[in-house]
């Protein structure tokens, strides 16, 4: 199972800010990572396309034998949120050899002075 945690607020973050994102995976065992991977859907010519997430800070978080889940965080700064006015789908997932398990969430990029 795999659950990504949107950041609230109607999923929406001014694009100045960092964007922290936690995925909840159970059914792991140690040795799984949690991958991360995004694509901006944008308006502006030039800047709609994957995100490089790899240049992102992740915390893989502790893994819980008992509970056989770990959280993983990620924080997306806002040179990566490529201005307002965008809509960013991020996906985390696990991957093994048999099936890959993905959670993704939609979140809109927001400008100051922009009602939405």
């Amino acid at each position: 199972g795999v659950s990504l945690i949107g950041p609230g607020n109607g999923n929406s973050v001014m694009f100045s800010e960092s964007l922290t994102l936690t995925c909840a995976v159970k059914w792991l065992v140690e040795e799984d990572q949690v991958l991360w991977q995004g694509t901006s859907f944008s308006p502006e010519p030039g800047t709609a396309g994957p995100l490089q997430l790899n240049k992102c800070r992740v915390d893989q978080g502790v893994y819980e034998s008992a509970t056989t889940q770990r959280k993983s965080t990620i924080t997306i700064p806002p040179s990566e949120l490529r201005g307002c006015g965008q809509v960013l789908v991020v996906t985390c997932f696990v991957e093994r050899q048999d099936a890959k398990y993905q959670d993704d969430v939609t979140i809109y990029i927001t400008c100051p002075n922009l009602k939405i």
